[in-house]
């Protein structure tokens, strides 16, 4: 498994809360994890595209091979064990900037996939599963119920 993620020291615990998104379509981060299958109806918060639906396409069974450039860094990564997520509507699914965010069951049930990339046109953005994320980060823990008021 390769996989695009972040972990960051919090300072001061106060100042997170593991709510998605805004007052009025935000939702808390499940602290359930809930396995990937095809036709799973999926959400998700993003920088950029805000609350959309999606719904799990399919398994990737061959590497998808991304070319990373930025000012300090540039190479082609080889992402394998990966699933698409395809827009349930006709708003896109993701979009440039929505990197990192958690998919999570559209029913709020469980986290499913960090996303990691997307299409151009953003009808669909590729996952890995979120265990294998909390799993490589060392057996992290998703929290719920943390900082909401």
């Amino acid at each position: 498994m390769t996989l695009d993620a972040a972990v960051a020291s919090i300072a001061n615990e106060n100042t997170v809360t593991s709510w998605q998104g805004d007052e009025i379509e935000g939702y808390d981060t499940p602290s359930a994890v809930v396995g990937l299958k095809s036709g799973l109806r999926v959400k998700k918060t993003g920088r950029t595209s805000a609350l959309t639906v999606g719904i799990v396409e399919a398994f990737v069974p061959t590497p998808w091979i991304l070319p990373y450039k930025s000012t300090k860094f540039s190479a082609v990564v080889w992402f394998k064990d990966t699933w698409t997520v395809r827009s349930a509507d006709a708003d896109p699914f993701a979009l440039p900037g929505d990197s990192g965010s958690l998919v999570v069951a559209e029913d709020g049930s469980g986290a499913v996939g960090l996303l990691f990339a997307a299409n151009s046109k953003g009808d669909y953005g590729i996952i890995v599963p979120i265990q294998e994320v909390l799993n490589a980060c060392g057996n992290l823990q998703l929290v719920s119920g943390h900082g909401i008021r």
